[in-house]
């Protein structure tokens, strides 16, 4: 009888235990997002199915960068397109939103509510390199991927893409930039009424890149050190004119 109550006893015990452990391993799963508040490193504008939507990286208050995907009337709400008197979008020559320009000098701080993020539900495997691009400059992993495997374009010039559109503030899309590569001659208006103008893909390259902007700098994991230099010298004062100006 002693036995048996013993057996009773340990079974009860074990399917405690066992209860307690498997709520502790499933309580992540419940837990519902949370808002998530830092200052803006990145804003980068996309589609998804015709939609426009805005991509953006923010670092917290622990130095984490976390990029999240939102709708364009909440990136409007936030402040982080630009719009004219009526709050409406201005749209870049391509016809997409322009991103406010960003002041390393003055951070713009937004907490973007857990509601308002679009959720990934793509689950489409990408390239690595395209992670790696995407992680770095805080774009879209499938657009670079789609840039590659659709497009036919190699990963350095993309790469060289996503640095002109990074020293450009984002106001000119790394999509658009290697539209231009296939164009060959064209402009850029930028938001302060800045033009670039090239007549080829070595003098985009000229005026906005620096000769450390390369894909061997983000996968080494050495571009961070190089982020403030080439804001600093391709900010919108270069390439005004015709595109000549050294970088």
């Amino acid at each position: 009888m002693n036995k048996l109550k013993l057996i009773l006893t340990m079974a009860l015990t074990f399917a405690v235990l066992f209860a307690q452990v498997g709520s502790a391993a499933a309580a992540p799963l419940a837990q519902t997002p949370t808002d998530i508040t830092g200052t803006v490193q990145t804003i980068t504008i996309g589609t998804t199915n015709g939609v426009t939507t805005v991509t953006v990286t923010l670092k917290d208050a622990q130095g984490v960068l976390q990029t999240v995907t939102i709708s364009e009337a909440t990136a409007i709400s936030l402040k982080l397109l630009q719009v004219d008197g009526n709050n409406q979008p201005i749209l870049d020559p391509n016809g997409l939103p322009m991103p406010v320009v960003l002041d390393p000098n003055n951070p713009l701080s937004v907490t973007i509510a857990a509601g308002d993020i679009i959720p990934d539900t793509t689950n489409v495997a990408v390239n690595p390199i395209s992670s790696i691009l995407a992680a770095f400059f805080g774009g879209d992993a499938s657009l670079i991927d789609k840039m590659h495997s659709e497009e036919g374009f190699g990963f350095g010039l993309i790469a060289q893409a996503l640095w002109m559109s990074k020293n450009l503030n984002g106001e000119v899309s790394f999509d658009a930039i290697l539209q231009a590569k296939k164009d060959g001659s064209g402009t850029f208006t930028l938001g302060d009424g800045t033009v670039i103008t090239y007549t080829n893909w070595g003098q985009l390259r000229k005026a906005l890149l620096d000769k450390k902007n390369n894909l061997g700098v983000v996968v080494s994991g050495h571009g961070d050190n190089q982020d403030n230099s080439s804001q600093s010298e391709h900010g919108h004062g270069h390439g005004k004119g015709n595109g000549h100006n050294k970088p």
